[in-house]
């Protein structure tokens, strides 16, 4: 059975500016109304329970406010995988989606894409494209890898956000 739209209204409010649902019935004990509803996995990601099915928060906002789940990923803009605001939300392709990642905890440079090939003894850059790595060069300043990676973004979309550290 597919969740509709007005299936979810009638059990949960979403508040676009918070992207919070709150509960509008108890179906148990545990559910009390006028809380906020679910609870946010190992992964980051809240999970609410509607109709005794388990659901991503970030795919039931796309529900609530366009009438229907995404197609493909949903995106959170700023990396915030718990943060369900609507101005944080965008359906994207899996390949849209890997191009807004933060830096990876293993990266030493300081720089996604950039790392020091000892080999040559230079800094070099490089990004990936899909399933394979581009390769950009080598270079004797790793500024000069860090602007050659940067200039490949751009040119192949990447989002702003693409290599922001933490969260």
């Amino acid at each position: 059975m597919k969740l509709t739209k007005e299936e979810l209204s009638e059990e949960l409010h979403y508040n676009q500016a918070t992207g919070k649902f709150i509960r509008r019935i108890a179906r148990s004990n545990s559910v009390k109304i006028g809380e906020e509803a679910g609870n946010v996995g190992g992964a980051g990601y809240r999970h609410i329970y509607v109709n005794g099915r388990r659901f991503l928060a970030h795919r039931l906002a796309f529900l609530y406010v366009t009438g229907e789940f995404p197609i493909g990923e949903v995106d959170h803009i700023n990396g915030e995988r718990s943060d369900n605001r609507w101005t944080n939300l965008r359906a994207v392709s899996n390949v849209q989606n890997s191009r807004n990642q933060k830096k990876p905890v293993t990266n030493t440079s300081g720089h996604i894409g950039v790392c020091w090939h000892s080999a040559a003894s230079k800094w070099m850059a490089q990004i990936q494209l899909g399933r394979r790595n581009k390769y950009l060069g080598l270079f004797d300043k790793i500024e000069d890898a860090v602007s050659a990676r940067i200039e490949a973004q751009l040119r192949h979309g990447f989002h702003k956000n693409h290599g922001r550290t933490g969260l």
